[in-house]
């Protein structure tokens, strides 16, 4: 039984799910996913990404699954050290967007906690596009807030009340009625925007694995947000951290 396997099925069992539910669920074929955990065959990252989703696993869960050393990453280790030296709330989420977007070479990235039972806008990576419309709306960007009892929830609230990742082709879905919809196909065809991620972040100090927000970080090629994941998901456990301090 190959490593992955054999944490494919303790984390299977753990959350009491039958191999013929999960593979239901993943849209796998039937017997498949007695092969992988019994390390007859690898899982794709595509499989992986799907069992992360609906076993909604932690990120410290997920790093295991992927069998992520992130002390071999040094850019990683670096970036969460500066996390860790902010001093200020503020500075903290614009330090987590910024490393995150540059490390990682995201189009762009934006933080949301939650706050009063909304999912609020908090920091965002700083590029010409975001400056621009900040130039736009003002402060009307900085009090961009989403309602989580809303009947047609964001990207951002579906991330956050699922606990799994959220995609969205649309830069306006994504910020919607908060920015003009010509205005954000503008912005989003001059900066490639293919595809918009939305990941909870999830309190490293809750039994319950509660949400204290979510980031969103956008890419110019759909397909590598699979290989993209594992790295965002080592950051939002250092980042959950992080927030934490200034929460208590």
């Amino acid at each position: 039984m190959s490593n992955t396997g054999e944490l494919i099925k303790k984390l299977r069992k753990a959350r009491k799910i039958s191999q013929f539910d999960l593979e239901l669920a993943i849209d796998a074929g039937f017997g498949s996913l007695s092969k992988i955990e019994r390390g007859l065959v690898q899982p794709s990252k595509q499989t992986l990404a799907r069992i992360i989703r609906t076993l909604q696993l932690p990120p410290h869960e997920v790093i295991a699954l992927y069998g992520i050393d992130l002390s071999c990453y040094r850019d990683v280790i670096s970036s969460i050290n500066k996390i860790y030296a902010q001093t200020s709330l503020e500075d903290c989420l614009q330090m987590i967007a910024d490393e995150i977007n540059g490390n990682l070479k995201l189009v762009g990235t934006a933080i949301f906690l939650i706050e009063a039972n909304t999912v609020r806008f908090r920091a965002t990576s700083k590029e010409w596009y975001t400056e621009k419309m900040f130039e736009i709306l003002g402060e009307k960007l900085e009090s961009i807030s989403f309602d989580m009892d809303s009947s047609n929830p964001s990207p951002q609230v579906k991330a956050v009340l699922s606990k799994q990742l959220v995609l969205t082709n649309s830069l306006y879905d994504a910020v919607a009625p908060n920015l003009d919809k010509t205005l954000a196909d503008i912005i989003s065809a001059l900066v490639g925007i293919e595809v918009i991620g939305f990941l909870p972040i999830i309190s490293t100090s809750s039994p319950r694995q509660e949400p204290i927000g979510a980031i969103g970080f956008a890419v110019n090629k759909s397909h590598i947000v699979e290989e993209l994941l594992p790295l965002i998901y080592g950051y939002l456990d250092s980042a959950a951290v992080a927030i934490s301090r200034f929460n208590k």
